[in-house]
């Protein structure tokens, strides 16, 4: 029958006589790697061995190219035999012959697709190709069971697969997880009693023990005595003999002291500072208030005082004209003003409130020259702030419409300077 797809017969031929003319004997097998398949059905390609006659050989062998059979160009296995030596090697036949077999080329060898098998421990297929096994000598049956005990879940028989685990919880039976809270908290002993023979070594250690309070006793009584060493000073005898007596002397007692005190000068303190607030930086007297107020951008200059030292402020500025903006200079404590150094008046002697007060005559706001020197007061308690310092600062009231600069600018800087002569006769 002819055969399927487009598998052809080529001859393959070989002369193993040799030089001298004698003539070997062998034989060679030709071994298909794989077989091959088309339309559904395997194209199974048998091992040939072919005995040399008179020292050839001549053979014909399958061979395909058919794109529709898989695989394509068959390989061959040749193992020659030949004068009792072996030699194995894989070649790929040609599309057609008769070709000569030690003229093709060795190929790798070609790692069959599948291999029949013939037994399995020795137990051949029945009919059908299949081949059952015996049970396996001393496996267990599937009745056998696998008990979980306490703590452990998942046993059965072993008709399928069986998990061994742990039970978690918090009944008899089961097991702390790892993180269980139980592992970490503190567990509080149960309360029970030991008798002093069941802890070893306690009763000879009590037997060497005074008894509770003989030692206080007898302290007690040895500092209770009249005078338990009489070659030692007693607490109260120590204390009367060498208290120290509290006195003080007025400075009359002192010889010297009034007329030394008198020759001595009281001790200046003095604070001044320049005001430059950068370059062409002025500020306008205008606040916006008909209130007499302290200028709120200006700094102040606070100097320390005692009640009754002689304190005074002088001041070098200059200030644009305009009959609306009245200056002054004061004293403030916590912003409110305590006393004008214009009229020397206080909170508690107010100056007048109506525009003609005009503030500290030699910041007066026309072209008028003016005359200006330090201006003193003697300092009261409503003068000083929490610190114990006099506090000066600019006042200002505005008395209608317009803008002035109090010049403090680098180039043209607002000076002043606080002395305090202490108290002066």
């Amino acid at each position: 029958m002819p055969l399927p797809g487009s598998i052809t017969m080529v001859q393959v031929v070989e002369d193993y006589r040799r030089a001298d003319g004698t003539v070997p004997v062998g034989a060679v097998t030709f071994i298909p790697a794989v077989r091959s398949t088309v339309a559904g059905s395997s194209i199974i390609v048998e091992p040939v061995t072919v005995a040399l006659v008179d020292g050839q050989l001549a053979i014909s062998l399958a061979w395909q190219g058919d794109p529709n059979l898989t695989p394509r160009d068959w390989t061959y296995t040749v193992v020659e035999a030949i004068g009792g030596e072996t030699r194995t090697r894989t070649i790929s036949l040609p599309s057609s012959g008769p070709v000569v077999l030690h003229t093709l080329a060795d190929l790798d060898p070609v790692v069959p697709t599948e291999v029949r098998v013939r037994t399995v421990e020795g137990i051949r297929p029945d009919s059908t190709g299949n081949i059952d096994l015996p049970a396996a000598a001393g496996s267990a049956p599937a009745t056998r069971v696998i008990a979980a005990t306490g703590g452990l879940q998942g046993g059965g028989d072993l008709s399928a697969d069986r998990t061994i685990s742990p039970l978690y919880g918090s009944t008899a039976d089961t097991v702390c997880e790892g993180d269980d809270p139980r592992l970490s908290n503190p567990r509080t002993p149960t309360a029970h009693d030991h008798a002093v023979s069941a802890v070893t070594g306690l009763q000879p250690a009590l037997d060497g023990k005074e008894a509770v309070g003989t030692a206080a006793a007898t302290l007690a009584a040895h500092v209770a005595a009249v005078d338990p060493h009489s070659q030692y000073l007693t607490t109260a005898e120590a204390a009367a003999l060498f208290a120290a007596l509290v006195h003080s002397h007025g400075q009359s007692d002192i010889t010297g002291l009034v007329s030394a005190l008198a020759a001595k000068q009281n001790q200046l303190v003095m604070r001044d500072a320049y005001v430059k607030l950068g370059s062409a930086t002025n500020i306008n007297l205008n606040t916006g208030s008909s209130s007499w107020g302290a200028l709120p951008t200006f700094p102040t200059l606070s100097i320390p005082a005692a009640v009754g030292d002689k304190v005074g402020l002088a001041v070098n500025g200059i200030r644009q004209a305009n009959s609306n903006l009245l200056m002054d200079f004061g004293v403030v404590v916590s912003g409110v003003i305590k006393r004008w150094l214009g009229g020397n008046y206080t909170d508690t002697s107010p100056p007048p409130s109506s525009p003609a007060y005009e503030g500290d005559p030699a910041m007066y706001h026309t072209n008028v020259p003016s005359i200006s020197c330090e201006r003193r007061f003697t300092v009261t308690a409503n003068d000083r702030d929490g610190s114990g310092n006099v506090v000066f600062a600019v006042l200002c009231r505005v008395a209608g419409a317009g803008s002035a600069l109090l010049l403090c600018s680098n180039e043209n800087p607002y000076y002043w300077s606080a002395t305090n002569y202490g108290v002066v006769a």
